[in-house]
């Protein structure tokens, strides 16, 4: 989207979903797994909760594993007659069994329930900023380095282009990028170092001593994104467990094999330091083209594809905030030498509106120029098998 009212953009929208939480009994999460309890989380970092009122969850016995705020199953939750807003905190067909169960008693999606990935896109940011002045951002990362173990055929981040000899992000740097990130936002759902294979960065647990002790208040989720083919150290397990992060494994044994085993011992290493990880089968990946697509666009038509895709994958290097992490990466990693301006100055930020509204798509060209070499929101139209090797 193209900026045509730089700092106002969503006003009408902000106060109007402002207003409309402000006209309801609360907000109660629906589903008291994972996810309901990231929300709970989140929202308890603003006034009064937010208006959180406890969570909804089909299966009773979730009643007896949290104690301290109500746990209702739907009928119970039905029988208050209570006028909230529901958000649905779950994924997959789960999100839709619980949508249709909700519409089946008259709620309304967008009105009176929303899904967690939409909420947390749209509307929450909205209301972060115009109800309580408060910066909010689902995602956003730090790339530590480019290099990586794996040389995968279609890597969104083209790292396979990069030699493994190539210098990382400079210490100062991550941590520059740190300063500027939380000096403007308040709050993010979830705050990743990666790569490339981010275990090849030598000073990974200083990166995380500094971040997670300055600013681990401000994230809900602290997360390294790995390919599991090397063992944490030591101390990066200490500082992993000392700022509660989140080790998400990707599962690439489908493709290579041989990777099994060495998950065993990155999980058995996090398991004994008392590290949460989360193991991710990753059988199918979308191609996004880079190398092979040139759409030859006006500008015109690649607005129309950026506002189509709004991707979600943020990233900050030292004042530049990139609206998406595979633009830069691919554009740096694969010499494509083009949206070297696309991004959002966050030493010139004067008003957290404009990066709000930056944050949510708008820009001054409305579209990166990346996208003329992206399959976009249609990259999940072009399966391959994730992680194949070149």
């Amino acid at each position: 989207m193209k900026w045509n009212n730089k700092g106002h953009q969503f006003d009408e929208e902000g106060k109007r979903w402002t207003e409309e939480l402000r006209g309801r009994d609360g907000i109660w999460v629906f589903g008291a797994g994972i996810y309901g309890r990231e929300l709970r989380t989140l929202f308890e970092n603003y006034k009064e909760g937010l208006g959180f009122q406890g969570f909804i969850d089909n299966n009773a016995n979730k009643k007896n594993q949290i104690r301290d705020c109500e746990v209702c199953t739907f009928d119970e939750y039905m029988g208050r007659q209570s006028n909230d807003w529901i958000v649905i905190a779950a994924e997959g067909e789960h999100v839709r069994e619980i949508g249709k169960q909700l519409e089946n008693s008259g709620k309304v999606k967008n009105k009176d329930y929303f899904e967690m990935e939409d909420f947390l896109s749209y509307q929450f940011p909205l209301v972060s900023m115009y109800g309580y002045g408060k910066l909010y951002t689902r995602t956003s990362q730090i790339c530590v380095t480019e290099r990586c173990t794996l040389k995968c055929k279609k890597c969104a981040h083209g790292c396979f282009a990069v030699d493994i000899s190539a210098e990382d992000m400079r210490m100062e740097d991550v941590f520059e990028s740190a300063d500027f990130f939380f000096g403007k936002f308040d709050y993010v759902t979830e705050f990743s170092l990666l790569g490339g294979e981010p275990l090849l960065y030598e000073k990974l647990p200083e990166a995380i001593e500094y971040i997670g002790s300055k600013y681990r208040d401000q994230i809900i989720n602290f997360t390294i994104t790995s390919n599991g083919t090397i063992v944490p150290s030591d101390s990066l397990i200490k500082a992993m467990n000392k700022y509660h992060m989140i080790f998400r494994l990707s599962n690439y044994s489908n493709t290579i094999p041989g990777l099994s085993a060495r998950y065993g011992e990155v999980m058995k290493a996090l398991e004994d330091g008392g590290v949460e990880y989360r193991f991710h089968d990753e059988m199918i990946w979308g191609d996004f083209g880079f190398g092979c697509v040139d759409r030859k666009q006006d500008e015109s038509e690649l607005i129309k594809t950026f506002d189509a895709c709004f991707t979600g994958c943020r990233e900050v290097r030292k004042n530049k905030y990139y609206f998406c992490v595979m633009a830069r990466s691919s554009s740096d990693n694969m010499n494509f030498h083009v949206g070297a301006d696309d991004y959002f100055d966050l030493a010139d930020c004067k008003d957290k509106m404009h990066l709000l509204e930056f944050s949510l798509g708008y820009s001054e060209k409305g579209y990166l120029d990346m996208c003329n070499y992206c399959n976009g929101k249609d990259f999940i139209n072009f399966p391959v098998p994730a992680a194949e090797q070149i």
